[in-house]
């Protein structure tokens, strides 16, 4: 639907932040007050504590008291997969979006995003954010987006932008419309890292719109006790694979054309690669199967060719190559 700027005010869109917390006690007040002081009315603040050990659950308790938006939620520990899931079944608003609970958000985000929907209803609408350093230097999250501010259907635009290098899987730059929760597919992996990298390609393949809006609303903050810095590095390459085999086995089963497939499953061989790379006393034989199978454009056979005979030489070259197409 197409409405005017004078329409905005008669449009209110409702959305449900699901804010997942555990032990992020020195962190969570900076988080929830960027929610409270958002320029937009029309929204719900779903904490959902997963188990806390310190003293975020009196925090969060202090904003379930003293703010009517906001709603205290606890549960056994479970894993941030887990408490996104049980935000899902609370919410009851137009669109979720969510927030990691060390981050924050821009003051002005639920009202651009209303903004966005109003204009152009979308099933996604994806934004950019900034990652935020241990020195306070700000880096662009997204770099290398294309087709910002056109609708597109969501098949092509994940195809589109897995081809060109561009596919960013971090749920929290995402805002969701609820009722693709019904059907029960979109639930999170519980129990594993990386689980955004699975739960987005099944999202652009469930929506049927999607846009994106260059515009920087997420604030990331990287730190020493971010759940990435806190697990072996083992651990990673173990859930990361579990990530790729259940994604080969999703766009196998898809109803994608072969040409769609190639074009996931080349990326899919390359991510593997690099991952292979990481350690490789941790690669399998069925690991190397994998990238195989899964070479079906010019650019992984490449890959997968160079990885099979110079293992060691690989990283190096991609790095020459980026640097002369000037992708960073």
């Amino acid at each position: 639907m197409d409405i005017s700027e004078n329409d905005f005010s008669n449009h209110k869109i409702m959305f449900d932040i699901i804010v997942p917390i555990y032990n992020v006690e020195n962190y969570l007040e900076k988080c929830l007050l960027s929610l409270k002081m958002q320029t937009y009315a029309n929204y719900r603040v779903l904490m959902i504590d997963d188990g806390s050990t310190d003293g975020s659950a009196k925090i969060a308790h202090l904003f379930g008291d003293c703010e009517e938006k906001f709603f205290y939620f606890r549960k056994e520990n479970g894993g941030l997969s887990d408490a996104r899931n049980f935000g899902i079944d609370k919410s009851i608003a137009d669109y979720i979006v969510f927030i990691d609970s060390d981050d924050y958000i821009e003051k002005e985000t639920l009202e651009i995003l209303n903004r966005e929907l109003v204009k152009e209803e979308v099933d996604v609408l994806e934004f950019n954010g900034w990652i935020i350093h241990e020195n306070e230097e700000r880096e662009i999250f997204n770099k290398h987006y294309i087709n910002s501010g056109i609708k597109m259907k969501g098949v092509n635009y994940f195809i589109t932008n897995v081809h060109n290098g561009c596919m960013y899987s971090a749920v929290v730059l995402k805002c969701v419309k609820r009722s693709l929760f019904s059907n029960g597919r979109l639930r999170f992996f519980k129990g594993i890292l990386h689980e955004d990298e699975l739960w987005t390609p099944q999202l652009m393949l469930e929506a049927n719109t999607i846009k994106y809006i260059d515009i920087k609303l997420y604030n990331y903050v990287q730190r020493d006790g971010s759940i990435m810095h806190q697990k072996k590095k083992e651990n990673s390459i173990r859930d990361a694979k579990i990530v790729f085999y259940q994604l080969e086995k999703l766009y196998n089963e898809s109803n994608l054309n072969l040409k769609q497939k190639n074009v996931l499953k080349s990326y899919l061989c390359r991510k593997m690669i690099g991952l292979c790379q990481m350690d490789k006393n941790l690669v399998t034989d069925e690991d190397r199967k994998y990238i195989r199978r899964n070479a079906k454009d010019r650019k992984s056979w490449i890959q997968c060719q160079l990885y099979g005979i110079f293992p060691q030489l690989l990283p190096p070259i991609i790095q020459i190559v980026k640097r002369i197409t000037k992708y960073e």
